[in-house]
């Protein structure tokens, strides 16, 4: 009985040392994995400006799907930046599914100047990027 008792403490601190062992690697996993989905958050945004300030949300979600150079783009989500005011224009910022459609929208954003629409002419669409991001940008051109 006293070496099955012995062969059942090894065991339990083989156990304890491999559970130890695999949430020290997990958590270390996790933060990997968070530190480069935070860095990624923003690759498939984009951030469109000028477009009418509506309190009904449908009615500025469609005007953000007619932007998306007239074919079907798929869309996370959309949503207002900032408090409401009928006074100003709130951007919003668009979450696309693909890189693709994000490429696309932001090279053909530049015939929305030429529409013959007045309201798609006040638009401007920009990729949502960080501070950091932008400013490094500015300093190499």
């Amino acid at each position: 009985m006293s070496s099955v008792q012995g062969k059942l403490d090894s065991s339990n601190t083989v156990v304890n040392e491999l559970r130890n062992t695999c949430k020290s690697t997990v958590n270390a996993n996790s933060d990997r994995v968070n530190g480069i989905s935070a860095s990624r958050s923003r690759e498939l945004n984009i951030v469109l400006f000028g477009i009418n300030e509506e309190r009904d949300r449908t009615v500025w979600y469609n005007a953000v799907s007619e932007l998306c150079c007239g074919r079907k783009v798929d869309v996370r989500d959309a949503l207002r930046l900032g408090a409401f005011n009928s006074n100003k224009t709130r951007p919003v910022l668009v979450s696309l599914c693909n890189p693709w459609d994000k490429k696309l929208i932001l090279s053909n954003c530049r015939k929305l100047a030429t529409s013959d629409e007045l309201p798609l002419r006040r638009v401007y669409i920009v990729a949502n990027e960080a501070v950091e991001e932008r400013r490094m940008k500015v300093l190499v051109l």
